[in-house]
């Protein structure tokens, strides 16, 4: 491959990874690993998980399975609720907008179509 293509690429990685929208995405990934109220809620859902995996296994009765389901929806929505997962949607979002101008300033006008062969 062409060192320049190979360098540009290098320089745009670190020019993303000095960006605010990055650093504070990382920051924001971190206070998510780290909240108690998180992993709780992820925790939960993930019993809700295995028990709705196992009564689907064994055909269990669609009223428990839908309000289990009921339960895990509620918690998703939960947890969006709280500060610490919003900011990290928002920072998220801040970098989601540098990649979609990467692709549709450069991949995109490039107008490559690669057909795998079967």
């Amino acid at each position: 491959m062409d060192e320049i293509i190979l360098e540009k690429i290098d320089e745009l990685k670190s020019m993303i990874e000095s960006s605010d929208e990055y650093k504070i995405l990382k920051i924001c990934n971190e206070n998510v690993n780290n909240s108690v109220e998180v992993i709780q809620i992820h925790q939960e859902i993930e019993a809700l998980n295995e028990e709705l995996e196992n009564l689907e296994k064994i055909g269990g009765d669609s009223f428990k399975i839908e309000e289990i389901q009921k339960k895990i929806n509620n918690l998703y929505l939960k947890m969006n609720q709280l500060d610490v997962v919003k900011e990290y949607n928002e920072a998220y979002k801040n970098l989601a907008e540098i990649y979609s101008l990467i692709n549709f300033e450069i991949i995109y006008p490039l107008n490559i179509n690669l057909e795998r062969k079967k």
